[in-house]
């Protein structure tokens, strides 16, 4: 499960990534302790095709807004959900994610970014909320990788920037990037290091959140 995110990339960061203009600079407001049921930045295709950056509500809960909601699906879940109108491909785009040791009863939290790369592209899935009107969105998480294995079972999905791209905008497309996507092996560009358990509190937010403590 994965339930905290951190997201501090500049605009111009984030541009560069996804090859991507965009005048929101408010979206590009750090946040280094995203929960569900927060508002999280996600890019997505609009009427015309064209790539753009929204916020959306993370997790899917239409009946109960209050509610933090499915802000984690599988990937054998998402290739179902795709093929249904109510459901939309969308990007998360994070600095990094937080995960917690399993079977680790002091909840020691670790923090996961890329080697070189100042964004992650983690797939997702939205959904428009009729009863509220508001866009919500879902992770799409998959069996973690040897460098995680040994701390957790599960991670985001992560795509490369072109296969992101692709993801957004060739709908036919889609059921093939996912499996593309799990075949990827990140282990040598991720890192993963022990960060203060303040983060465990949704109140904190600061970049010492995500700094490296000694073991």
């Amino acid at each position: 499960m994965i339930d905290r995110l951190a997201f501090f990339a500049s605009k111009e960061e984030f541009e560069e990534y996804f090859n991507l203009l965009t005048g929101k600079k408010a979206i590009f407001e750090p946040h280094y302790n995203l929960a569900p049921a927060q508002e999280i930045p996600v890019l997505l295709t609009s009427d015309d095709n064209e790539v753009k950056i929204v916020r959306a509500r993370w997790g899917i809960n239409s009946e109960n807004p209050s509610a933090t909601g499915t802000h984690n699906i599988s990937v054998e879940d998402a290739k179902d959900k795709i093929k249904s109108k109510d459901y939309s491909a969308c990007i998360i785009p994070v600095s990094g994610f937080y995960i917690w040791k399993k079977d680790n009863k002091e909840k020691q939290p670790f923090f996961v970014r890329m080697l070189n790369d100042p964004v992650m592209a983690i797939a997702g899935l939205v959904k428009t909320a009729p009863e509220i009107n508001k866009l919500q969105c879902t992770l799409i998480t998959t069996e973690a990788n040897a460098l995680l294995q040994p701390l957790v079972d599960l991670m985001p999905l992560l795509f490369k920037s072109a296969l992101a791209r692709t993801w957004l905008t060739k709908p036919e497309e889609q059921q093939d990037v996912l499996l593309q996507a799990e075949k990827l092996f990140l282990l040598t560009e991720m890192t993963v290091h022990r960060v203060s358990k303040k983060v465990n509190d949704i109140s904190n937010n600061d970049p010492n959140l995500v700094q490296p403590i000694p073991k």
